[in-house]
């Protein structure tokens, strides 16, 4: 007998033929070695799991070997009932002193395709405050008996998003249609959520791994991590009466910093040209959290009368500028 034992590829459980191939059999060979004719019995297999597809043997006599019609071809294939390991037996019968010729089979069924979430995005969300809850589904789509079971997960939670509820580690998921008092659920969620450690881009995988052809399932989940603005004080920044001609001021605007990490402050400017800035502590610095920078205002009024301007520092908050209203009149 050629081979001597088959190994089949994974079969999708209720999924006739082998692997995800549309390969119905696989082909073994009785070969007739003795010099004498050799008649064949009723050739059998067992589990009803392995099946004989094309039986060219059962009752055919064999020549002699090395003339024509030595030999006979049983075609066989695997079908998985239910996830898990099979081992069977081809039993070919025969006249030979050496029958019956035994061929080993053995094969694996493995649940079919599991259907996750889409990837998951985050809200800009500010560092050291945490976003909404987001939720990441598998489902079972395939047909009974295919129960599919979620073995675990894993995050790495390297820059703030982070696994809040697991609702699928552990859990069978129902096949479609699933009955019964209590049947299982075809479906299991896991709550997800972003407080970022820092400002910019972060990125994370999702692994989800199961008894699922598809496994491990992998879900990017992204977000971006920003920082508030700075606060101003105080505001407005007011000169009151000052005379045409001459200089008011300067006056101090002291800028905040929010966050729990450092905000880099790039530049400060002020309009209309009667406002003029003296001193900068803030422009090119990063100001620690919750530390304060000083920007130092004059104004200069040209004619009399009310005239409002507005001093704007931009900074790489969420929001970059900040304005602060001037106001002033000339007298």
């Amino acid at each position: 007998m050629t081979p001597l034992s088959v190994a089949f590829t994974a079969s999708t459980v209720n999924n006739p033929g082998f692997g995800t191939t549309t390969s119905p059999a696989r082909i073994e060979t009785a070969l007739n070695t003795s010099a004498v004719p050799v008649t064949i019995g009723t050739v059998s297999i067992s589990p009803s799991q392995f099946g004989i597809a094309a039986d060219g043997c059962s009752g055919v006599t064999l020549t002699p070997n090395g003339m024509p019609n030595d030999s006979c071809t049983v075609s066989i294939n695997f079908t998985a009932s239910a996830v898990g390991t099979y081992s069977g037996a081809l039993t070919i019968p025969s006249s030979s002193p050496t029958s019956p010729n035994v061929v080993t089979l053995s094969g694996t069924g493995v649940a079919g395709l599991i259907n996750q979430s889409v990837n998951v995005t985050f809200a800009n969300t500010i560092v050291g405050s945490t976003s909404a809850t987001k939720t990441v589904t598998m489902t079972n789509p395939n047909p009974t008996p295919d129960e599919e079971t979620i073995s675990s997960i894993s995050l790495p939670d390297t820059c703030g998003i982070q696994v809040v509820s697991d609702g699928c580690t552990g859990t069978v998921l129902g096949p479609t249609g699933s009955t019964g008092p209590t049947p299982p659920p075809a479906s299991c969620a896991i709550t997800v959520n972003f407080a970022p450690t820092a400002a910019g881009a972060c990125s994370e995988t999702l692994t989800v791994n199961s008894n699922g052809r598809n496994t491990p399932s992998m879900i990017t989940l992204s977000g971006n991590g920003t920082l508030a603005s700075p606060t101003g004080s105080p505001s407005p920044l007011a000169f009151g009466k000052v005379g045409v001609g001459t200089t008011g001021g300067p006056l101090t605007e002291t800028f905040t910093n929010p966050n729990i990490v450092g905000l880099p402050f790039m530049s400060s400017a002020v309009t209309p040209s009667q406002y003029a800035i003296t001193s900068d502590t803030c422009s090119g610095n990063t100001i620690a959290a919750g530390g304060m920078c000083t920007i130092g205002v004059t104004f200069s009024p040209t004619a009399t009368g009310a005239l409002t301007g507005s001093l704007t520092v931009t900074t790489g908050a969420a929001t970059p500028t900040t304005k602060v209203s001037l106001t002033g009149t000339g007298n």
